[in-house]
Formats: structure tokens, sequence, C-alpha cells
């Protein structure tokens, strides 16, 4: 709203003017005898965003290219990675993550405000640009040749997304939206879910439950039914098999079964964006001024989704339909705090929360050489996934000039080397985490008429795993800071700047899971079967030793993992403008980079410690998870500029690293 209006203040005012200069054009006011009229023609045009844009990446000295505001604002691209795609070589895949030039996300890099931040992605170290909402970002940059001031783990690019400052005046925006999207405006697949699924956060509901967490622990990882007996047996008494299975039933019980899946009808989105800020002066001369910046943006939308698959080999007798009912919401928050002294110190506060959640049901029939409608039955699969993810960041950085307002109060900085430096610097605490509190899939089977393929009944399959409950949870944080230093050099024809700095970051990274199947293989189960998830997995259907439920931990055992990574680097570069025609770059970045990743298994048990042990490793093993590499990293750019030569300015570029 306040960028419409001062565009249009801008457009008002350069009419006014061309059309008062005009008018003094065509009627001319009467001159005094002799006197000699001087005639002031104006012409004005709006600048356009188009330009600021290119003159940014006319200013770098590798090929960059950028996305202002502005420009984001003007398309209406919601978040980060879809405002990405307007970028020239970058391609997003699945609404996450860039491809640049062609190569995939693991060759792309991305930092906030030039700092490193952790992925809360479950099998990526790269970050989903979808938790970043336009709301918070001031601009996007997309460097694609390598520069020794970029961290090293550098291959189809760098993103460096720059968010918003302290303003320049008062600001206050409120944007209320709303939609409907005409493929997702009928009735969709819900399920009971919690309390607070509204603000995109379980409130414990899905949780793993407390008394099988416990079990965990007495029964040493093993909840099979024998086992508990041999735990029960360590006691001198003399216990039986069925009251381990009794056991094992109370603990199936704990799991949350009220899953019942229901069509419902899906309202509109929605979506609030909040902005709140001002700057202020602190003294009559106007050295010392203050600004802060909130941003709060909430989001919240249903989609429907349907996917067919057939097989290659056998298409009208192998398929599978799968409908999806997505929930999205994402939240987020922003305080940005500034203090300025002059126009050569300032130092700010940047903190975020970012979260975005999607709660997913699916239902899907299918087909496979066992189960044809020909034969009158086929698969039928519910789902179930509520995955939150979170981001949140702490920023402090400063940036300080030997300018001409600093040497006034302190004359001797204006002097050698010190006139005109340049020195920045930031320190940055940040954590993702992911947790999938609760992600179920039930099995099941339907009775359907082989002529016309209508369902007849349908039946949970007998399994010890019809009904599989995951839970996941991942911790990334990365501690990182870094400083450089500036000084350009005034030659009779080149302007020279040489620039070196350093960047340390600290990453720590946990990512724990566990399975639990729940169902049954006795055959006088059948009747307790039918019917739907929330018709079977009853309390009194579990509970019954007729029908034989069991509840079993298991999985790989090594879908677990601790993580940890080390990076120092130092570059030094110079960047050299000769005769207004060339611009030669170049440096070096020196790197060290240390990483150990060592696979857990929550399910082993040490009975000296009484808890989780790591995966034994012998010293070979050790020296397999852990990697050292010191290395050397040089890059040269270069760009030849041209003036008046098929556009005002062109600039032809190469570049080596």
């Amino acid at each position: 709203m306040n960028g419409t209006i001062k565009r249009a203040g801008s457009l008002l005012a350069t009419t006014a003017a061309c059309t008062a200069a005009a008018v003094a054009q065509e009627h001319p006011p009467p001159a005094a005898e002799g006197e000699v009229v001087e005639q002031v023609v104006v012409t004005a045009r709006q600048k356009a965003t188009a330009l600021d844009v290119v003159e940014a990446r006319l200013e770098q000295d590798v090929v960059t290219d950028f996305l202002g505001a502005a420009a984001i604002s003007r398309v209406g691209d919601s978040t980060a990675s879809l405002a990405l795609r307007r970028v020239p070589g970058v391609s997003l895949v699945n609404d996450e993550f860039i491809y640049v030039r062609g190569l995939g996300e693991r060759y792309s890099s991305v930092q906030l405000n030039g700092a490193q931040v952790p992925s809360p992605d479950l099998t990526r170290n790269v970050i989903p640009l979808d938790i970043f909402p336009t709301a918070i970002i001031d601009a996007l940059s997309v460097q694609k040749a390598y520069s020794p001031e970029v961290p090293a783990a550098f291959g189809g690019g760098n993103v460096n997304i720059i968010t918003r400052g302290i303003p320049d005046g008062p600001v206050f925006n409120v944007e209320i939206g709303s939609g409907v999207n005409t493929d997702s405006d009928e009735n969709g697949l819900t399920y009971p879910g919690g309390s607070d699924d509204g603000l995109g956060t379980d409130d414990g509901t899905r949780a793993l439950p407390a008394d099988l967490e416990a079990a965990l622990q007495t029964y040493e990882g093993d909840i099979d039914s024998f086992n508990i007996l041999g735990k029960l047996n360590e006691d001198g008494n003399l216990h039986f098999l069925p009251e381990a299975k009794a056991i094992n039933r109370q603990l199936a019980l704990s799991l949350n079964r009220n899953l019942g899946f229901e069509e419902k009808s899906l309202g509109p989105d929605g979506s609030l964006d909040v902005s709140l800020g001002n700057r202020w002066l602190f003294d009559d001369e106007g050295r010392w001024e203050f600004g802060a910046l909130g941003v709060l943006s909430y989001d919240n939308a249903w989609r429907n989704r349907e996917r067919i698959r057939r097989n290659a080999s056998d298409p009208v007798n192998l398929n599978e339909t799968k409908n999806r009912t997505i929930n999205q919401v994402s939240a987020t928050g922003v305080l940005n705090l500034g203090v300025n002294f002059t126009s050569d110190h300032s130092i700010s506060t940047n903190s975020f929360f970012l979260r975005n959640t999607e709660d997913e049901t699916a239902l899907s029939t299918r087909t496979s050489t066992t189960f044809l409608r020909s034969n009158g039955q086929q698969h039928r699969d519910y789902e179930i996934r509520f995955e939150e993810r979170e981001l949140t960041a702490n920023q402090v950085r400063g940036r300080h000039v030997m300018g001409a307002d600093t040497q006034e109060i302190i004359p001797f900085l204006g002097r050698g080397v010190l006139d005109g430096l340049i020195f920045e610097w930031y320190v940055s605490e940040s954590k993702a985490a992911t947790d999938i509190p609760s992600e179920v899939t039930f099995l099941g089977v339907d009775r359907v008429d082989p002529a016309t393929g209508a369902v007849q009944s349908t039946s949970i399959r007998q399994s010890d795993f019809a009904a599989r409950y995951r839970f996941t949870e991942l911790d990334d944080e990365v501690d990182s800071n870094g400083w450089d230093i500036t000084k350009a050099f005034t030659l009779e024809n080149s302007d020279i700047e040489v620039s070196f700095g350093q960047d340390v970051s600290q990453k720590a990274r946990s990512y724990t899971q566990l399975d639990f199947g729940l169902g049954t293989t006795e055959l006088l189960a059948g009747p307790a079967l039918v019917g739907t998830p929330a018709d079977v997995f009853t309390d009194a259907n579990i509970q019954s030793p007729v029908n034989g439920f069991g509840l079993t931990a298991g999985g790989l055992g090594t879908e677990s993992y601790l993580a940890g990574q080390i990076e120092d680097g130092v570059y030094f570069k110079v960047d050299s403008l000769l005769r207004q025609k060339w611009r030669l770059s170049g440096g070096v970045r020196q790197e060290e980079f240390e990483q150990a990743s060592l696979p857990i298994d929550r399910l082993q048990f040490d009975p000296a410690l009484g808890q989780c042990a790591l995966i034994p490793c012998d010293e070979a093993a050790l020296e397999r998870i852990h990697f050292v590499e010191d290395e050397l990293y040089p890059a040269f750019s270069g760009t030849r500029i041209f003036n008046n030569v098929w556009a005002e300015t062109f600039q032809l570029r190469f570049g080596a690293s």
C-alpha cells in the first residue's frame, strides 16, 4: 500500500512538472522590454524497478542476478522459492529447491544476510526456500560465479536472502487476503487432529506416548511379548506369556488411534501480513538515530491433489489412484533493531521465527499382481503425515567506515591507510527443527465387483504391520561469525579495492526416528478387521486376546544419526577498475572443513548405561565417519566494459575458479 502511494505520488509529481514545463513553453510569460527570458525544460520519467536490478548486476564483479522487494511484490509471489523461478538460469523443483543452470539443489548454497543457516529438511543439507515468506525479504541475490568471499561449498550458485532492515520513516502496513483455488473448492479429506493445528503446531495429540517411551527404557528397546516376559521373570517370580501379551496390547492402546477419515468442505485460503516500524533521531545534530521494524505474517491454505499412476506393462489392470488433501500453515515473526551513528557506523540486530507446516491426509486405491479388480480385490491405503518445520535465527551485524564524519570527530583516523577503511562483522545463531510427531499408514483391502469395480466392502489387512506409526525429529543448529576489512585506493588511471576477511561456522545435527507396527495375523480376528481404521483399531478389538493384536518396534536400526561440521575460511581479494574499460577481480580462499557423522540406534541399549547405545565403531570405522580437508580455492573474473556499443552500457564477463 505504501509503495503504491509513493509510486503514484512520484508519478503525479513528474507529470505535474512536465505539464508545467509544456505550458511554460506554449504560453511564456510576458517579458519586460530588452529582458532575455531563460527557458527551462523539465523532462523526467519514473525509474523502473527493472533498472535498479540492472544497475545492481552491473555493480557486481561476478555474474549475479537480483530480485528486489518491489519486483517480488508486483508479481505476488508468496515465498522465496516461487520468486526465484523468475531468475534466468534458475528452475524450481517441488516448490522448495532451486536448480542453478541445471545443477541439483546440493550444488547450491543458501545464506541469510550473508550468514550460514541450518536446514530443516530431513534428507538434505540444503535449505528448502519455501519456508521464507516474501514479506520479510528486501532482495534475493543469486551469485552464479564463485568469488573468494563466499564459502567454498559452491557449485551451481549461491543464494543470499537479504531481509528487510530498519525503515527510513514511519511504516504501518496491514494486508488481509483470501482466495479460493478452483481445483480445491470442494470437499477434502480430514481427520481429528489437535487444538493447535490452525497455528501449524501439534498440541501433543500426535506425539510419541510417554508410556511407550518409558517402556522402551524398561524393556531395553524390545517390546516383543517374549522379551517382556523375560524382563518380568527377572524379579524372581513366575510370569506367563498372556500377562506379557496384555502389557504389549496396553502399550498399543497408548497410540493415537482417533484417526477416522472424513470429508468436509474446504474453506477459503486466508492470509494476514502486518508491518510496523519507524526511525527516530536522538540528538539535534542528527548523529544518533534508532530504528525498529516488526513483521508478522500468517497464511493458511487447503489444497486437493489427485495422482494416477499406471504400470507401463499393464496400465489397465495395474494402476493406482491417490487423492490427497493438504493443509498448509505458515507463520512468521521478525524483529529488526538498528542504531546508526552518523553515516559511518551502524549496528543492527535481526531476529526471525519461521514456521511452515503441512498436514496431509491421503487415501489411495491400487492394484497389484495379487490384488486385481478382475478377481474382486484391490488395495486401499490410508496415510496421514503432519510435518512441522521451524527456523529461528538471531543475528547481530555492524558496519564501520573511517569516513568524513568519523574523521571530524577523531581526526587521526583520517590518516594513512585508515582513511576510508571499511570494517564489517556479524554474529549469527540459528536453529532449524523438523517434527513429524506421527506419520501413520493403514493397509486395507477392498472387495469389489469384478465387472464394475464398485466397492462392496472394506477391511484391514491381516498383517503385523497393518498400521505403521513413525515418529521423526530433526534438530540442526549453526553458530557462525565473520568479519571483512575493505580498503580502496585511487590511482591515476585505476581504482583498486583490497579486501580480506574470515568466516567461521559450527554445525550440529541430530536425526532420530522410531517405527512401530500394529496388527494381527490371527485367523480368528477376521470379523474384527472389517471396516475402516477407525472401526478396527478400537480399544475393545485390541484388548481382546482372541484377535491377537500386537505392537512391534522396529525399522532398519540405523535411521538415526548424530553429525557435526566445522568450517573455517579466510580469504584475500583484489578488485580493480582500469581506465573505466576493464574490471579485473581475483583472490584466493583458504578453508578448513571438518565433518563427522555417527549412526545411532534408539532401540539398541547398553545394560550398563540403561540407555540408547552408539553403534560400535572400531578405529577403521571412526576414520570413515571423520572427514577433514584443508584446501585453497582461487578465483578470477574479468569484465570488459563498453559504452554506447549495442547499448548505453554493455559488459562482457568471464570467470574461472
